[in-house]
């Protein structure tokens, strides 16, 4: 009769013997997943704290190239034109827009002026609105619901006629007055809606012929 520490010893032998084929795959498996959890929590980690660098470079770069203080500039330019009424937009600084602008200011007339050319509108003094005036949207943001009076002035007759078309449909009550380029786009600004066509070419035209008549 054998000893009870050897049937001990045999037994455990044979369990070790007989254990399934897979077990030590599943106990590797469960290693490698709990190595892989832990590397993927490091990966989570590193790709937040990657995130936040990013975010503050790209904010001082911002700040480095004045593009934050433009956008808190236009911001706050945004809100004063929110509270105008009774103002003048012109839309379109080219040089008659300009100086339509210029002289409505000069003459104490709360002025907005709208341009589609952020470089045109780097040296205006006045309250602007970067954007096509042909955009509903724009207008509005230069406060076309509660102006007063609108001088279409684009580079172009068809766009200005469509500024007129906008600008009236949103405010019946506006008075608008039209640059007109050529000699027969008067006609479409008046069927537009302008109350008012301007052609500079005509008045100069009829300022330089008067001052030859009489020199004197």
């Amino acid at each position: 009769r054998a000893p009870r520490g050897s049937r001990v010893t045999e037994n455990v032998v044979s369990a070790e013997r007989y254990r399934p084929e897979g077990a030590d795959a599943l106990v590797r498996l469960r290693h490698a997943y709990k190595v892989y959890r832990v590397g993927d929590m490091g990966v989570v980690a590193l790709a937040g704290v990657g995130t936040v660098l990013y975010a503050l470079t790209l904010t001082l770069e911002l700040v480095m190239e004045g593009q934050l203080g433009n956008l808190w500039g236009r911001r706050r330019m945004q809100r004063d034109i929110d509270k105008l009424e009774g103002h003048a937009i012109v839309c379109g600084y080219g040089r008659v827009g300009r100086a339509a602008a210029e002289q409505l200011a000069a003459s104490g007339v709360e002025v907005v002026v709208v341009d589609q050319s952020e470089t045109r509108l780097e040296s205006c003094p006045l309250p602007h609105v970067i954007g096509d005036a042909t955009d509903d949207d724009v207008l509005r943001a230069a406060g076309v619901r509660t102006a007063k009076t609108l001088v279409a002035s684009l580079d172009d007759d068809p766009g200005s006629v469509f500024v007129v078309l906008t600008a009236r449909s949103v405010n019946p009550d506006l008075f608008v007055i039209a640059r007109s380029r050529t000699d027969d786009a008067e006609a479409k600004f008046l069927r537009a809606g302008a109350d008012r066509v301007v052609n500079p070419q005509h008045i100069g035209g009829n300022r330089i012929a008067a001052f030859a008549d009489s020199p004197d």
